[in-house]
């Protein structure tokens, strides 16, 4: 029984003034064409899957005019925007998002910088009360060293 698929190299396709000049790929660099795919599906399969894009049609038509809704909302309370540029306004909501992300990561930073000088002084606290932690860092890396 014959394969159903079919392996060939793909033509190589070779423009030089110079023959001597020309260089071929290595043969485990060229490229292979795979064909002769079999696909198998169901009818209830096709429906339903026409059924989900039905769907995600009128999702995205519901999205849209919220968004143009939003739009006509702006315009109406800033027209100077109706003004700007595809690539002025693009310019300014990819600075819009980085100025966001920009504080959220500020806003981030501080708590978990906070949280780690809070551990620091639990730390020593833990250390002071069971002095059997206080372990020196060379002792601690030639235990790494010894359980790795």
């Amino acid at each position: 029984m014959k394969h159903p698929m079919q392996y060939n190299f793909q033509p190589v396709h070779v423009v030089a003034d110079n023959v001597e000049a020309v260089k071929f790929p290595e043969i485990k660099d060229r490229v292979i064409e795979k064909r002769g795919h079999v696909v198998t599906f169901t009818m209830s399969q096709v429906e339903e899957n026409m059924r989900q894009l039905q769907k995600t049609v009128k999702e995205l038509e519901a999205k849209r005019e919220l968004e143009n809704a939003k739009m006509i909302n702006i315009e109406g309370f800033h027209p100077f925007v109706k003004d700007l540029s595809d690539q002025d306004l693009h310019t300014v909501s990819m600075y819009q998002q980085s100025k966001t992300f920009v504080k959220m990561c500020d806003e981030k930073l501080k708590e978990i910088k906070a949280q780690i000088e809070n551990d620091a002084k639990e730390v020593e606290e833990i250390k002071a009360q069971i002095p059997e932690l206080d372990i020196h860092p060379a002792v601690e890396e030639a235990t790494q060293i010894i359980n790795a």
